[in-house]
């Protein structure tokens, strides 16, 4: 009874430091694991809910960072300033990338999916997809799997 009561009296706790971690309100905006969920040349699917706001600026929603100046390996799903989502996928040498529709306000399931013996990606928007042609060797990368904004 002891450890159910001390359960309760933190319960409080526990959720207001859950709730914390998962606000993005402007400072602070990313959660980030590590150099983890690495590919090398297999099959890639990265799917997550999402619910954009108009705010004209580029969001990070998931993935590994991909600086298209610098033509860095990663992959990742993102909005755009001109709000429509992107799936894009990248070896480091050449990058390509599969653009959506603007969602901005409702929430919608997005999918990104890398088919490496294919050499195409597709982008899911709730099951409405699109599928391009990604002649990409490896999406290795030692970036950190990151969500929140770039």
């Amino acid at each position: 009874m002891r450890r159910f009561a001390l359960l309760l009296l933190c319960w409080p706790f526990l959720c207001g430091a859950i709730q914390a971690s998962r606000t993005f309100d402007g400072a602070n905006d990313e959660i980030d694991f590590g150099n983890v969920y690495d590919v090398t040349t297999g099959d890639l699917s990265l799917c997550v809910w999402w619910k954009g706001t108009e705010d004209a600026s580029a969001d990070w929603i998931v993935g590994k960072r991909v600086d298209n100046a610098a033509n860095t390996a990663g992959y990742a799903l993102r909005q755009d300033s001109t709000d429509p989502n992107v799936f894009i996928v990248a070896d480091g040498v050449a990058d390509d990338f599969v653009t959506g529709t603007d969602t901005d306000g409702v929430w919608v399931w997005l999918c990104g999916t890398w088919n490496a013996a294919a050499d195409e990606q597709s982008l899911y928007e709730n099951g409405v997809g699109a599928t391009e042609s990604a002649v990409i060797g490896s999406l290795t990368s030692a970036a950190n799997l990151q969500i929140g904004e770039a």
